[in-house]
């Protein structure tokens, strides 16, 4: 059995995709042709940079008690979901990624709770990373005191630090999908409220308006129109701030003409060259955006995962969001979810 982990400064459950990237515009005599004279200031995205696979490594669903259902409030100065959660008396700051197989801790929270974890062996890690500056990878696997969120009691979640890096932004850690798909997921990006329900069927009524969710590798993949064509599959992920394609979805997507930027995308072992634009619409469901701005990337981190991309939070915060995961109990070929968009009025 193999499981992958991935979340926020790393993709999450079934592959590790870390963020916290920075975008920097190339020198000009370097920019794109048709970008001339045009650079974009330094801009911290907080996007992808590895993928880790852990090997033979099985871990037990957390067990949830209390209340059946908790409304929290979300950071306002974040555009990913960032909750507080009261872990060991401590109350500390959680992404809530879906792009994050696994939940993921803060060198410092491990430090602070005095966890004792259990050291995963180099040989069992296989890693894909945006840059060749990291000789190996390190990780350790713990268990988490009782976490609370509202009236939520969690018990026996475990997480993974790494000794590589630390989460961004002062997070003590990431919540990913081994936590997530116990619930129906609520997120009101207007409101700056989440909200954790019980499971629930999708109505009839809507399913002809939600987007269905494929679990791939423990995270979750959904059809995307760019451009007019497709539909590519997507990686949709709740803590990436912004939206990745691979070139060869920029190709199939006619986006050659289009003014494009070069920057480098300086991931979790060092800098990766890439180019940003802005593409004319991406169909999402029932909705049409128009004028998005995407990260064209040919990284290890998009082919290990075998998407085609990664849909990030300036598409996802502009709707009110219900995602009902698949079944964890069911293959990754049978099991399905759904993600509903609802336009604020």
């Amino acid at each position: 059995m193999k499981q992958i982990f991935q979340g926020l400064l790393l993709l999450g459950m079934t592959g590790l995709l870390t963020r916290g990237a920075i975008l920097t515009p190339l020198p000009r005599t370097q920019a794109h042709p048709a970008q001339a004279g045009v650079l974009a200031r330094r801009e911290a995205l907080a996007e992808v940079q590895a993928i880790v696979q852990l090997h033979n490594l099985s871990l037990p669903p957390p067990v949830v008690t209390g209340s059946p259902q908790a409304t929290l409030a979300i950071a306002q100065e974040m555009l990913t979901p960032t909750i507080q959660a009261v872990i060991g008396n401590r109350q500390v700051p959680l992404l809530v990624d879906t792009g994050a197989s696994t939940t993921l801790l803060s060198k410092a929270l491990v430090t602070q709770l005095q966890l004792e974890g259990q050291t995963i062996a180099s040989d069992r890690l296989t890693s894909a990373v945006a840059g060749r500056d990291c000789p190996s990878m390190e990780a350790t696997l713990h268990q988490l005191p009782p976490l609370s969120l509202g009236g939520i009691q969690v018990d026996r979640l475990r997480g993974l630090a790494f000794a590589q890096t630390e989460i961004p932004q002062d997070w003590a850690g990431v919540l990913g999908m081994n936590f997530l798909q116990a619930f129906d997921l609520s997120i009101n990006p207007q409101a700056q409220q989440l909200t954790l329900r019980p499971p629930s069927p999708l109505p009839r009524s809507q399913r002809a308006q939600a987007i269905p969710l494929q679990r791939q590798l423990n995270v979750l993949v959904g059809p995307v129109r760019i451009n007019g064509q497709g539909p590519f599959t997507l990686l949709f992920d709740t803590g990436a701030e912004g939206t990745f394609i691979s070139p060869a979805v920029a190709k199939a997507a006619s986006l050659g003409e289009i003014p494009q930027e070069a920057v480098r995308v300086r991931g979790f072992c060092g800098l990766e060259p890439a180019v940003r634009l802005s593409i004319p619409s991406l169909d999402i469901g029932p909705h049409r955006l128009s004028t998005v701005q995407v990260i064209v990337l040919d990284s290890a981190v998009i082919k290990t995962l075998q998407v085609d991309g990664i849909l990030g939070q300036n598409v996802l915060s502009q709707f009110e969001q219900h995602w009902r995961f698949p079944a964890h109990s069911l293959p990754d070929s049978q099991a399905q979810g759904s993600l509903l968009l609802t336009a604020p009025n």
